[in-house]
């Protein structure tokens, strides 16, 4: 039997809307035994926790935390709940920019922490239709925002398969606001790509139109391989 692949401590997850993120970050973190970071997540966890670290706190028309906000946040959760110290971390969607992405690559390296990141490549045609077919649950994910994110299975009656109960179109999926989240991560994927691989940081772009054993093996292979070697070290 062959054993399981040794995951790198941190992986950075990265692809427009619709592209497979969720799907394949939770496959990473049931095959790698991986913890698993989203910043939406992590922000209404504070939030549900009475944390004063948003107070006063205001996003922008797409949803984002000001830059400053976002990197401290991510800072003290790197530091703190999720070290990449024994446990590897797979980061979700963030960095979100190149201001994001130096932060996040100084904080990883200064930690001696080995990263890959992955991007995985959509076309739009492919995100729309992904988008469309695509359900939530607010009974299953009480996003205290009112607005669930996460991918719920649907039954053959369009129910939740997991509680039965009424599943809502997820409100980022909206044609004008897909497209608009859409064009902001090709706007930043330069720059983020820059930061990333100036810090030696190995990328890895896997098509996520293929079958999604493929997408899946491509990327184990990009998370097994022996720790990355950076710039100056």
């Amino acid at each position: 039997m062959t054993s399981p692949p040794t995951l790198q401590l941190t992986v950075i997850l990265l692809g427009p809307p619709a592209s497979g993120k969720s799907t394949l970050s939770r496959q990473l973190v049931d095959r790698c035994n991986a913890r698993l970071f989203r910043l939406r997540e992590y922000v209404q966890s504070l939030s549900e926790a009475g944390s004063a670290a948003l107070d006063g706190t205001s996003r922008d028309s797409l949803g984002w935390l000001p830059d400053e906000v976002a990197i401290q946040l991510v800072h003290d959760a790197v530091s703190g709940p999720y070290r990449p110290a024994d446990t590897p971390v797979v980061f979700e969607g963030y960095p979100g920019n190149g201001l994001q992405a130096r932060h996040l690559a100084d904080l990883l390296i200064r930690l001696d922490t080995p990263v890959t990141a992955i991007h995985l490549r959509a076309d739009w045609p492919t995100a729309q239709q992904r988008a469309q077919l695509r359900w939530v649950c607010r009974h299953c994910e009480p996003a205290s925002t009112g607005h669930p994110h996460r991918p719920a299975q649907a039954t053959a009656t369009s129910a939740c398969a997991s509680c039965g109960n009424t599943l809502l179109k997820r409100q980022d999926d909206a044609p004008e606001r897909l497209l608009a989240r859409t064009q902001r991560f090709t706007t930043c994927l330069p720059e983020i790509y820059t930061a990333l691989t100036g810090h030696g940081i190995p990328w890895r772009t896997i098509d996520s139109r293929h079958p999604a054993d493929e997408v899946l093996s491509a990327a184990l292979d990009a998370v097994s391989t022996s720790p990355s070697t950076r710039s100056g070290q």
